[in-house]
């Protein structure tokens, strides 16, 4: 049995964001996101977990230390606020 697909997607949104096709210029695809840490997509100001995707947690370092943020799965935010993430 296939494990169930896990996406991470970070983009730019557009006004009103009612589904994943309205994200207007996705920046970042993570497609099988396995609880590494990732440097944080610079220029992404939303973020959308998506297909089994529980939490996406960011950090302000680089390497993913330090106090942790729970995103969750749908979360606006300024480009650049975070540095690194993980994604369950």
């Amino acid at each position: 049995m296939a494990p169930e697909a896990m996406e991470a997607y970070f983009g730019r949104p557009s006004v009103q964001m009612n589904s994943i096709k309205e994200v207007s210029t996705v920046v970042a695809n993570f497609p099988n996101p396995d609880g590494n840490c990732q440097p944080f997509p610079a220029n992404a100001s939303a973020l959308v977990g998506w297909s089994n995707v529980e939490n996406v947690v960011a950090y302000w370092t680089d390497d993913c230390s330090g106090q942790p943020i729970a995103l969750g799965t749908l979360r606006t935010f300024q480009p650049g606020e975070y540095a690194s993430f993980t994604t369950f």
